[in-house]
């Protein structure tokens, strides 16, 4: 298929799921303003999605104390925390299947984020003396152990604590407000298209189309189904 036309498409897809995306804002009550504003802001400043979640996961652990299972239970925390708690599991979630995901559909995916974000950085700014042993060791499989454990540290242990922590606090509301957060966070970097996240990450070689799809579309597939299933569980839950 012809660039331009995977372009177009992706640029069509994301207009159109960011009108559904607007569509949903309507809907949700304000203590999910905060959640949303975290994303635009990481957006303007063209920081990492992950960054936005991180920072959504540092503001519940501080307005919800913990989260619902260490808190009292005539604790008065207000909605707004536990909106952001339901945002942080959901966005959390996704954050870790689609990190993952993407490095088993795209197994160069991993070593570009580590060049990106780790070596060209230390190249650049740490100077010849600190950054060549450093590129050195970037070739052993000392480095890649320790570059898997610092991943862990990332990404997998925080989205898992988030699920443990604020699991109780998702709704239809928190999973309302979270779909569209990933191409509220495109958007406000100043892109239409899935593959301008290859721009945003500095990926090399740049992920495949499908590969992008993957990984914004295994968000909106959680949180949808989250939409749907919760209220059918309010439903046939007994009073």
């Amino acid at each position: 298929m012809a660039p331009k036309l995977v372009f177009r498409q992706s640029s069509l897809l994301v207009a159109l799921l960011l009108l559904a995306g607007k569509a949903s804002v309507l809907f949700l009550p304000r203590q999910a303003f905060l959640g949303i504003l975290v994303f635009v802001a990481c957006g303007l400043l063209r920081l990492p999605f992950t960054t936005g979640w991180w920072c959504l996961f540092l503001v519940s652990l501080w307005q919800g104390r913990g989260g619902p299972r260490f808190r009292d239970a005539d604790s008065d925390i207000g909605k707004q925390a536990m909106m952001l708690e339901g945002m942080a599991c959901c966005c959390g979630v996704t954050t870790s299947l689609g990190f993952y995901g993407a490095q088993f559909l795209a197994p160069s995916f991993f070593p570009a984020i580590l060049r990106s974000f780790v070596l060209t950085p230390a190249e650049r700014y740490l100077g010849p003396v600190l950054a060549k042993p450093l590129l050195k060791w970037s070739e052993t499989s000392s480095f890649k152990a320790f570059a898997r454990f610092g991943d862990c540290l990332m990404h997998l242990v925080p989205t898992t604590t988030a699920v443990i922590l604020f699991f109780p606090s998702v709704t239809f509301g928190s999973a309302l407000a979270s779909l569209p957060m990933n191409l509220v966070w495109l958007a406000a970097t100043g892109n239409l298209s899935l593959s301008a996240t290859n721009g945003l990450y500095g990926l090399e070689p740049p992920l495949a189309p499908h590969v992008l799809r993957f990984l914004y579309g295994i968000h909106w597939l959680l949180c949808g189904a989250l939409c749907c299933l919760l209220p059918l569980a309010e439903l046939v839950s007994p009073k």
